[in-house]
């Protein structure tokens, strides 16, 4: 019986050994969709992997995300509870479980007076409009009467496909092998693992959800075996090898009753991407906007452009330009243009913009495309999309009928497409038939089209026309629509295109004309146009989002409103004379969201300009006062003036790190006196403090620069 006992004994001290490190085989439960799955162990540990991961290539489906998956986990969570570590399902006291009809899982953990309940669940991770994203969420409770300290740190053991010693890509920093710290305002909006940095296959996605209140304090990436030895510390440099990331959130006071949520989220990266030309090119980035009360997260937001020369020579002269469309404008000095002097083969690099949205009465989806030029090769363009849903802040409650100004000069859905490797048959547009419906206005319908759909194809339609407009009505997947054309083209074609796309990489066009109809007359007793702005502008600062409302209609001989007015705004300063740009040729809408520039003035007017046919009618607004943005800006470089990346900018109370090209920005200071340090470790600085900066609303930024010794 003892020798019984103490094999009891010695399976007991293996199973702990087993839980410890998480080498379970037997899965308690799963969570899965098409495109991810998550395996939960009955100590709840979990594992992730994908089931067909990104629909738009085929390299990885069923793909490891992190090490074990789908048998066993090698990550975990630490609980740090009055200085003590505690692993995460070691003391389980309800079993994980699917709830929610399967849509989350949830266990739970009690140490004394702290209640811990981990829940994971599949979300759309905002980065590819799809539920490939798991959301990593522990609901820690203070049962008790006292303060406890408590802090969280979640480990995960990455594996990208085959390739254990995944390497990472963060913005503004590049490519990552090397055991790296990143804290407060230096860690990053989201990070990335790959199995290959140069060809990538299978690319994951952290987000680090820095937008909710809890933020974490610092993001570590390094080496499994150390932080899966050392619970809460860490103390590996150099090549991390086998790879692994740790979210910490440091130990702080829990009050009785209190109840704190740590969340970060792992999954699926969906890049846009090029590589059939000399330099490979890979866009990443938010898919989507989350509306709040102020507006929208994240807001700003990154967009990451991924350069590798895929030659065998170097490339010199190399310019990358990222157009925007009108919904979205440049943060804080990230520039339209970046030129990268020389790329040798097989060197990677990246460009980081900060890209700020307005907010919008109605949602919609909008399309940024980055150029890419260099000496002795053929210029070429990516585009990526991103969803910004309709704002429920307050600048939208107004009382001004929208519905007549539901139309648009273009509608219908322009996904991006990838090339389908399977053979299939490209799409056709046959028959297009056109029913006029009354004066200028057409209904048009795709009537005939093939697309392979043996292949997986389906059709998506997109509309154009020059002088009209659509009714903003979804019908048929748009394969229908109701076109107005424009008042005043009597005697004329009006030009409409049609696109059709497959889902596969092809699309068709269908060119097509309609008549036009009437003629407006400049006479005030034949027809007449009117305008006025419908709200007021006060206490603006630069960077808000102001909307500008204005009620603008023309009217015929009998009183009926002529559609297809269109509004062009701008902006003047000091009473200049000069007028610039905000927006041109709106039509068939009631505003706009002027997102405010950089401006410092106390007599800023707007000017809209109406036109329909011959009729132009102008109204300029009163006067209002912009309050500036009041920031300060460097760069720091080493003694051969090359950039000097991840570099500690301390600005009194505020902290910011050197992007990939060694610049920095920190904005929205008040006015005061300023203190600026750079540190970095192992570099010696020319002068490595400034004091006394004085900035003003008149005197507002200053720009710092470091050198190296």
């Amino acid at each position: 019986m003892k020798r019984v006992f103490k094999c009891m004994v010695l399976m007991a001290t293996l199973l702990f050994s087993i839980l410890f490190f998480s080498q379970i085989v037997i899965a308690g439960s799963v969570l899965k969709n098409e495109y991810i799955d998550v395996s939960i162990f009955d100590n709840g540990r979990f594992s992730i992997g994908t089931v067909k991961g990104n629909p738009e290539i085929d390299t990885d489906e069923n793909a490891k995300l992190l090490y074990g998956w789908p048998s066993r986990s090698t990550s975990y969570t630490t609980i740090k509870i009055d200085g003590y570590d505690y692993a995460f399902g070691n003391k389980l006291t309800v079993l994980p479980a699917n709830l929610d009809e399967g849509l989350i899982n949830t266990c739970l953990e009690v140490y004394g007076d702290i209640e811990i309940r981990q829940d994971l669940s599949i979300v759309n991770g905002g980065f590819s409009d799809m539920d490939d994203t798991v959301e990593i969420k522990y609901i820690i409770t203070n049962t008790g009467e006292e303060y406890h300290d408590l802090g969280v740190r979640i480990m995960m053991d990455t594996m990208l496909g085959r390739n254990d010693h995944a390497p990472f890509k963060v913005p503004g920093l590049g490519d990552i092998t090397e055991t790296t710290i990143l804290e407060g305002n230096q860690i990053p909006e989201f990070w990335q693992a790959v199995d290959d940095l140069v060809n990538p296959g299978v690319i994951s996605q952290g987000t680090l959800a820095l937008y909710q209140n809890n933020r974490p304090d610092r993001f570590v990436m390094s080496s499994w075996r150390y932080l899966k030895s050392n619970m809460w510390a860490y103390n590996h440099t150099g090549n991390f090898g086998d790879s692994a990331v740790a979210v910490y959130w440091d130990p702080k006071p829990l009050a009785p009753g209190e109840t704190r949520e740590y969340v970060t989220y792992y999954g699926i990266s969906k890049f846009s991407s090029d590589n059939k030309n000399p330099i490979v090119l890979n866009l990443s980035g938010n898919m989507f906007l989350e509306a709040n009360e102020k507006g929208y997260f994240p807001n700003p937001f990154t967009v990451v452009a991924y350069l590798t020369n895929n030659t065998d020579s170097a490339l010199n002269n190399i310019s990358v330009k990222i157009n925007l469309p009108e919904e979205l404008t440049y943060f804080t000095d990230s520039e339209e243009v970046i030129v990268i002097d020389r790329l040798e083969s097989g060197q990677s690099t990246q460009i980081v913009w900060n890209l700020f949205a307005a907010q919008q009465r109605y949602e919609k989806s909008v399309m940024y495309t980055v150029e890419v030029s260099a000496e002795g090769m053929e210029a070429f363009n990516l585009s990526r999309e991103i969803f910004i849903p309709a704002s429920i802040s307050e600048i939208f409650n107004d009382e001004i009928d929208i519905n007549k100004y539901m139309v648009s000069k273009r509608i219908g859905e322009d996904f991006e497409q990838v090339i389908s490797q399977r053979p299939h048959i490209k799409p056709s547009i046959n028959n297009v038939k056109i029913t006029h419906m009354g004066e200028g206005v057409y209904e048009i319908e795709v009537t005939d089209y093939f697309v392979d759909s043996s292949k997986g194809g389906a059709p998506f339609f997109f509309w154009l026309a020059e002088d009209g407009y659509f009714e903003k009505k979804k019908i048929d997947n748009y394969r229908k629509v109701i076109f107005r054309a424009a008042n005043g083209t009597q005697g004329q074609k009006i030009h409409l295109c049609v696109k059709m796309g497959d889902g596969l990489g092809n699309v068709d066009y269908k060119y097509l004309e309609v008549d036009g109809f009437g003629e407006v007359s400049d006479s005030n007793n034949e027809a007449n146009l009117n305008a006025k702005f419908v709200s007021s502008f006060k206490n603006v600062k630069a960077w808000d989002t102001i909307p500008i409302r204005y009620n603008v209609y023309a009217l015929d001989r009998v009183g009926e409103e002529i559609l297809g007015t269109r509004v062009s705004l701008y902006y003047s300063v000091e009473d200049n004379g000069v007028w610039h740009t905000i927006i041109k040729d709106l039509i068939g809408v009631n505003g706009y969201n002027w997102i405010v520039p950089d401006i410092n003035s106390a007599n800023v007017k707007i000017k809209l300009v109406a036109t329909n046919g011959s009729l132009v009618k102008e109204v300029v607004s009163d006067s209002f006062s912009v309050a500036p943005d009041i920031f300060i800006k460097g760069r720091v470089v080493d003694r051969d003036e090359n950039p000097l990346p991840n570099v500690k900018i301390t600005i009194n109370d505020r902290i910011t790190y050197t992007d990939v090209n060694g610049y920095y920005t920190i904005n929205n200071l008040s006015p005061g006196k300023y203190t600026v340090t750079a540190e970095k470790e192992g570099f010696v600085f020319q002068r490595s403090i400034y004091t006394g900066i004085n900035l003003t609303n008149y005197n507002r930024n200053r720009t710092i620069n470091f050198y190296e010794n």
